[in-house]
Formats: structure tokens, C-alpha cells, sequence
């Protein structure tokens, strides 16, 4: 039997489910704040904030802070304002090893961290996907319990494409290829995206290197597209208009990719938009010619999707290992919540948990939610 769980907490950016909350007393109209002090007793020093007079209601006026040090996300009353406080997203993670790997002749870039039963993490399909873009919320937290590792797949981030095959397959059977030449036997496979594809074809394929399988917000494995597909013109504009793909990218055009895969929009920092930018610029050329023979018509997109004819939906439910899905509640894509309950109707024992305030990104918008649903589910 198929379960699913809802869960509806908005975290904080350093994942606590309730706001840090401190009074401080200034006149009407100032827009400094000395000091904000927090519950656990850690201090945030704040120098500036900016009033949003399009907030401003009978309760009081919502104030957002110009350092990304924090964030005033609620006020009340006119003197004494009552405010919570978020903590920043510590950018530099640093504790994981970027290393590289020769796969079958491709110098392959992964991250690894942590000890344990060996976790890989697979990244989607996007112009600046990769492993520390994709999954750097949650690598580090998830080593405390795992043996974590994240590849860059071919002609993504760091790792090079040897040939001109675009498919999904092929970076599918690379993958493989990759688990093999670590040695590793059985491993846990999580993927978003295009990388729930993915796991679910390393699952289909060689249920031998799988213990247990989650696939996060996931369209291209929960049904073939249709031209009524919801969300298909805001996600293959490829489909409908060439420009979408053969425009080099900008720092805007990053940010506004990564501002639509996000519910929460600070997540979207300067830093995290110049990184994503750095990897579009090395992989545009590759990344045109994938999309020119993968995702420029609703048939080649389900052909890509497919494995012998069949889309790989039509295999789930032969899967034998436990499984379980997690879905932002808000894609606003093709992977919206009806086609997850749609793949939760195929697999037989499969478990779901839903998260709302998340878009296609959970592991971004509910980081640590994300990493102890995933980590209970593996280690149950």
C-alpha cells in the first residue's frame, strides 16, 4: 500500500521550524537596528534595513534586511517592533572533496564527504545542473549519517562528454559505469529532476547496485508529455521557441532560471547565481546540442524518456526496492503534484512526502525537512 505525507513547515534558512524572535524599541520612521539577539543565544548584527511599504498593514510593516546576513520577515506594532529573524546560508561548505575519476577514458568530477552506507546524489538536466549547484544544501548534512557522493554527469559541471550521444541514457549507463569503477555494490540512490530519471533507470536496469530509491519532483519519469501537458510551455519553451536554447546565458537569465525553480527567494543569492552562471558559460555549447537532440519536440522528449520503446514510467512498477518520492507541492512545471501522485499510483509500497513552500528544488527550499525525511526513509 502507497502512503503520503504532507508536510507543511516553512524553515528558517538554518532550518529551525520557528522564527527567532527579539523587541527592540526605535522611533517610527528609522531604518537601523543596533542588534538582534537570538533564542539559542547566538547574536546577528544587523547595520541596515530597507521598510516595504507595500507590506504595511494594521499589524505593522515588513522590513527586509540589504545584509545577507539576515532577515526581517514579520513585524508588529508601531514602536516596539516585534521581528523574526533569519539566519544566513553559510556559502562556503568547504568540508566535502571535490576529486575526479577516469570512467571509461571521461575525467569525471564528483564531490564526496562522510562515512557510512554510500548515498549518491544525481543532479537534473538544466545549463548549469551539477553536483554542488543541484545538491550543496543538503551534502554536508547528509554526511553526517552517509557516505556521500555527487557526479557531475557527461557535459555536466565539471565533466567533459566524449562522444555525441545526448541522451538520457547515456548518462545513465555512465553512472553505472561510475558506481562500478568505485567498487561500490549496493548503494541508495537519490535524483531530482532529470536525475530522478535517472535513478529510476539505474533501478530498472541494475536493481543490483540499488538499496533503496527516492526520486524528488521528477517529469521525466512519472509520464510521457503531452501537447496538454500543464506547465509544458513554461518548461520546453524549447519546444516552442529555438531562441530559449541558443541564447548564451547572462547573469539574468541565471537568476531568473534559478528564481523560477525556487519558492524561496532568498535562497537566491549573488553568490549561488554567479556560480550557476560560471557553469552555463563552460557548458552552453554542449548544452545547445543536447537540447537540439533531446528536447525540441514532444516526441524526442519521450523518446529520451524511454527505455526500448516503452517510457520508463511503464517499468516502475517492477521495482523491487523500497521507494520513496519526495514532491514540492508548487512545481509549476511538468512536474507538478499530479504526475508525483501519478508515479506513486505505479509502484507498488511506494511512500510520498510532499513538501509545501517547495518548488522543484525541495532539497533547496526545505534543506534540512529534506535531509531527515531522506535520512529516516534510508535508514528504516
Amino acid at each position: 500500500m502507497s502512503s503520503v505525507i504532507v508536510s507543511s513547515v516553512l524553515p528558517l534558512v538554518d532550518g529551525s521550524d520557528i522564527g527567532h524572535s527579539y523587541a527592540q524599541s526605535f522611533e517610527p520612521g528609522k531604518q537601523r537596528i543596533r542588534h538582534g539577539k537570538m533564542m539559542q543565544g547566538s547574536t546577528l548584527d544587523i547595520d541596515e534595513v530597507k521598510m516595504h511599504h507595500e507590506e504595511a498593514s494594521n499589524e505593522g510593516i515588513v522590513f527586509s534586511i540589504l545584509e545577507e546576513r539576515g532577515e526581517v520577515t514579520e513585524v508588529s506594532d508601531t514602536l516596539n517592533y516585534c521581528f523574526h529573524v533569519q539566519m544566513p546560508v553559510v556559502k562556503t561548505l568547504g568540508k566535502w572533496k571535490d576529486r575526479h575519476m577516469d570512467v571509461l577514458g571521461v575525467k569525471t568530477h564528483f564531490i564526496e564527504a562522510g562515512q557510512g552506507e554510500t548515498l549518491m546524489l544525481v543532479h537534473g538536466g538544466g545549463l548549469f545542473s551539477c553536483a554542488e549547484i543541484n545538491w550543496e544544501f543538503v551534502i554536508e548534512p547528509l554526511a553526517q549519517q552517509f557516505h556521500v557522493i555527487a557526479a557531475d554527469q557527461i557535459g555536466f559541471g565539471y565533466t567533459p562528454i566524449p562522444h555525441k550521444d545526448y541522451s538520457l541514457k547515456a548518462r545513465g549507463d555512465h553512472l553505472i559505469t561510475f558506481l562500478e569503477t568505485l567498487n561500490e555494490r549496493k548503494v541508495h540512490l537519490v535524483g531530482n529532476s532529470h536525475g530522478g530519471w535517472l535513478v529510476t533507470y539505474i533501478s530498472v536496469k541494475r536493481p543490483d547496485l540499488v538499496k533503496k530509491l527516492v526520486v524528488v519532483n521528477s517529469g521525466s519519469a512519472s509520464s510521457p508529455l503531452t501537447r496538454d501537458s500543464p506547465g509544458i510551455e513554461k518548461e520546453f519553451p524549447t519546444i516552442f521557441d529555438k531562441s530559449s536554447y541558443t541564447t548564451p546565458p547572462t547573469m539574468e537569465s541565471v537568476r531568473e532560471a534559478l528564481m523560477k525553480n525556487t519558492y524561496r527567494k532568498e535562497l537566491v543569492t549573488i553568490e549561488r547565481v554567479k556560480k550557476a552562471y560560471e557553469i552555463a558559460v563552460r557548458n552552453f555549447e554542449t548544452h545547445k546540442l543536447r537540447t537540439e537532440h533531446t528536447e525540441t519536440s514532444i516526441e524526442a522528449r519521450n523518446q529520451n524518456a524511454s527505455i526500448d520503446g516503452k517510457h520508463i514510467s511503464e517499468y516502475t512498477n517492477q521495482l523491487k526496492m523500497p521507494v520513496l518520492l519526495i514532491w514540492g507541492r508548487h512545481d509549476e512545471g511538468v512536474a507538478r503534484l499530479e504526475n508525483g501522485l501519478r508515479l506513486l499510483n505505479r509502484i507498488p509500497g511506494a511512500e510520498m512526502h510532499i513538501f509545501d513552500f517547495a518548488k522543484h528544488l525541495p532539497m533547496v527550499d526545505q534543506s534540512e525537512r529534506f535531509v531527515s525525511v531522506v535520512t529516516n526513509f534510508l535508514k528504516a
